[in-house]
């Protein structure tokens, strides 16, 4: 289970609602323990997301009250043996 703050996911859900794209983060498979993050990378798998809102979406990260760091990534920048390697562990957010 991925255990964020009630408030942390609640300031996360109010910026990634304003954009029409899925999001998913990256769950090890450590199972039977919590995981408390130190901070949030998410993916976003979608081609058509531009540069430039990955770009206001870092930035509305960087700018709230989150008490964790938040990467978001596209999927297709990442190397692909990377990839590979998460796949089948991706949640969506």
């Amino acid at each position: 289970m991925i255990h964020i703050s009630r408030k942390d996911l609640q300031i996360i859900n109010e910026i990634l609602k304003k954009y029409p794209h899925s999001f998913y983060t990256y769950r090890s498979k450590e199972k039977g323990r919590e995981q408390k993050f130190l901070e949030l990378d998410l993916y976003v798998v979608d081609q058509t997301i531009s540069e430039s809102i990955i770009s206001i979406l870092k930035e509305e990260f960087k700018d709230s009250n989150l008490s964790i760091p938040v990467n978001i990534i596209s999927w297709f920048d990442i190397q692909e043996d990377f990839r590979w390697l998460i796949e089948k562990d991706l949640t969506i957010f």
